[in-house]
């Protein structure tokens, strides 16, 4: 089943498997479907479109949270006894920070 902003006329045109007709005046939105259709429009309700995304969407959130606060309970260079690690990780972010500058320049552009 397709939704096809048609206008009221009396020649017919196919497109891309969509049906639209011709004429200068717009008219309202007209549902074009087959007997042969499995999922009638009447049968999809608003909430079986919103919920599965809103349900995959909290679900993330609460995995991002848990790794957050998996990883922030993790030692660093200093807490190792290793402060050197902490400057090469420095240097790598503002490499990685100058790094993306440059990028974004040439897509900008």
């Amino acid at each position: 089943a397709s939704i096809a902003f048609c206008k009221q006329a009396s020649s017919v045109s196919e497109l891309g498997g969509m049906v639209f007709q011709s004429n200068n005046v717009v008219s309202k939105p007209v549902l074009i479907t087959s007997a042969d259709v499995s999922l009638k429009p009447e049968d999809i309700h608003q909430w079986v479109i919103c919920v599965p995304p809103l349900v995959v969407a909290v679900l993330c959130l609460i995995f991002n949270i848990f790794l957050k606060w998996k990883l922030s309970k993790m030692r660093i260079g200093a807490d190792m006894g290793m402060p050197k690690l902490d400057k090469l990780a420095k240097q790598v972010k503002s490499g990685s920070i100058a790094f993306l500058k440059e990028e974004y320049k040439y897509l900008a552009a």
